[in-house]
Parts: C-alpha cells; sequence; structure tokens
C-alpha cells in the first residue's frame, strides 16, 4: 500500500469534495451517487470511501464547506 503525506491526503479531500459539489449541484443529493462523485473526481469508488466513509459524510462535507466559505464572504 502506497503512503501518502497529510498534505497529499488534504488536496485529494478537497478535489473530493470539489466534484461532490458539483455533482450535487447538478443531480441534488439524494440521486447524486458516490459512483457520480468517482466519476467527476476521476477516482474509484474504493478512493472516494476512503476519504468520505459514507455519502452522508460527504454531503455533510459539502455542507460545512459551503456554510465555512459563505461565512468567509461575510467576514469581508
Amino acid at each position: 500500500m502506497v503512503r501518502i503525506t497529510a498534505e497529499e491526503f488534504q488536496s485529494r479531500r478537497g478535489e473530493i469534495l470539489t466534484a461532490a459539489t458539483r455533482v450535487f449541484a447538478r443531480r441534488g443529493c439524494a440521486q447524486a451517487t458516490m459512483q457520480d462523485v468517482a466519476a467527476e473526481a476521476g477516482l474509484s469508488v474504493g478512493a472516494i470511501y476512503r476519504y468520505y466513509p459514507s455519502k452522508d459524510d460527504l454531503v455533510q462535507a459539502v455542507f460545512e464547506n459551503i456554510s465555512d466559505s459563505t461565512r468567509a464572504l461575510f467576514a469581508r
């Protein structure tokens, strides 16, 4: 098994989060699948599950990211 650095791990999580945000925006959270997210991110479904153990975890991360971005905009 290949070891990755913490920075690589966080970068990949961010790439998945970006892909999931696009997929959820297009399809809606309920209709989107982890397969859709994997295809958008150019990864396998198994790789997605290494970073986000469930779809619910991924949905929560997307909404937290959107919330953080919105708060930052208002703070400016």
